[in-house]
């Protein structure tokens, strides 16, 4: 189901710890948002932010968005970067 997640480079390890703390109905909505998914860890990559696989785990909400309404959260938060790589548990979008 989340197979998609192999073209930007996500492991399986990721992928089969998603299936582990999540439960099924999450990660269709998440197959369904496919597009944004893709889209948001492109951007987060450009970013170089480097907890994307934590993200994906244990922030998987924020993958939800569309990719305009995430990217605006940058806009008003040009710490944000930095935010997230240094305590992403502490971040609410």
């Amino acid at each position: 189901m989340l197979d998609f997640l192999r073209k930007v480079d996500i492991s399986q390890d990721v992928i089969d710890k998603m299936y582990e703390v999540h439960d099924t109905g999450l990660l269709y909505s998440l197959k369904a948002n496919g597009e944004n998914c893709l889209g948001i860890i492109m951007f987060l990559k450009r970013m170089k932010v480097n907890v994307i696989d934590e993200l994906l785990i244990y922030k998987t909400s924020w993958f939800l968005k569309t990719i305009s309404e995430f990217t605006s959260y940058f806009n008003c938060d040009y710490h944000l970067i930095d935010k997230i790589n240094n305590d992403y548990m502490s971040i609410e979008l």
